[in-house]
C-alpha cells in the first residue's frame, strides 16, 4: 500500500466506499422492493375488486331480446335476474373476482382457492389473509349495496407469488446495472484523479529541474482558478522567480 502512487490510493479507496454503498444499495433493493411490491399487488386487488362493483346490475325483468343480443351473463336472482357483464372475468394481474351471497355461495366468478376462503367470513372493505400450500393469498370482501344487490358480496383473491417475476426483474436488473455504473464511476474516478493531481506533478518536475539549476525560467502553468492547488502553484511560481531573481543579481555581482 505504501508503494502505491496517490492516484492510486485515491482510486481504490473511492472504489472500496463505491463496492460498500453498492452492497448497502442490494440490501435495500431487497427488503424495501419487497414490501413495495406486496402493497401494490394488494392495491391492485382493491382496485379490481371495486371496478367489478359497477359490473353487476339488478333487473326486475328481461326479454328473450336482451338475453340474445347482449353478451353479459344473466342469473336468477330473487323476483328478478343479475346481469354481469362479459369482462367481469377478467383476471387483471391475475386477480380473480367472484360473486357471492350472504351464506359464501359462489353465484358467478373464479375463485382458485375457493374451498380453502369458505371459512374465511365476510368483511367488508377488509383485506384478510390465508395460506394454502405454503403460498400466502390476499382475500378481499366488497358488499354489493345497490337497489336489487343486497346480500351479495364480491370476493377477490389474489396470491402474493404474483409479485415475484417484478422482483427478479428488479433484482436482475440491479445485478446488471449496479457493476456497471460501479466501473464507470471507478473509471472516472481515476482519470480525475489523475488530472487533479498533475499540478502536483508539474510542481515536483519543475522544483527537480531548478534545484539542478537547468531552467530557472520553467513555471508551473495548469491553468485559471482559485482553488488550493492554484493557489500552491502561484507561490510557488512567486519563489521560482525570486530565485530566478536572485540568481541573475548573483551572476551580474
Amino acid at each position: 500500500m505504501k508503494n502505491l502512487s496517490i492516484r492510486v490510493k485515491i482510486t481504490l479507496w473511492f472504489a472500496i466506499a463505491l463496492v460498500i454503498v453498492v452492497s448497502l444499495t442490494y440490501l435495500v433493493i431487497l427488503s424495501v422492493s419487497n414490501e413495495v411490491i406486496q402493497k401494490t399487488i394488494r392495491d391492485n386487488l382493491i382496485e379490481t375488486v371495486e371496478n367489478n362493483i359497477d359490473e353487476v346490475e339488478y333487473l326486475s325483468n328481461i326479454n328473450e331480446e336482451e338475453l340474445l343480443d347482449s353478451v353479459d351473463h344473466f342469473i336468477s336472482y330473487g323476483n328478478g335476474y343479475l346481469e354481469i357483464d362479459d369482462d367481469f372475468l377478467d383476471a387483471v394481474n391475475q386477480v380473480y373476482t367472484a360473486l357471492y351471497d350472504n351464506s359464501l355461495a359462489l353465484l358467478y366468478g373464479e375463485n382458485p382457492i375457493a374451498m380453502n376462503t369458505s371459512s374465511i367470513s365476510l368483511k367488508n372493505s377488509v383485506i384478510q389473509t390465508t395460506r394454502v400450500g405454503g403460498v400466502t393469498y390476499y382475500v378481499f370482501d366488497r358488499a354489493l349495496t345497490r337497489d336489487g344487490l343486497e346480500g351479495l358480496w364480491l370476493r377477490g383473491v389474489v396470491s402474493e407469488t404474483q409479485g415475484k417475476e417484478e422482483m427478479s426483474s428488479i433484482f436482475r436488473l440491479s445485478l446488471i446495472l449496479l457493476p456497471i455504473l460501479v466501473l464507470f464511476a471507478i473509471i472516472g474516478g481515476y482519470i480525475i484523479a489523475g488530472r487533479t493531481l498533475t499540478p502536483i506533478k508539474q510542481m515536483s518536475e519543475a522544483a527537480s529541474k531548478i534545484g539542478k539549476g537547468d531552467d530557472l525560467k520553467r513555471r508551473i502553468i495548469i491553468g485559471k482558478g482559485t482553488d488550493e492547488l492554484h493557489q500552491l502553484a502561484d507561490s510557488f511560481n512567486e519563489m521560482f522567480t525570486r530565485l530566478e531573481r536572485s540568481f541573475e543579481k548573483e551572476q551580474q555581482f
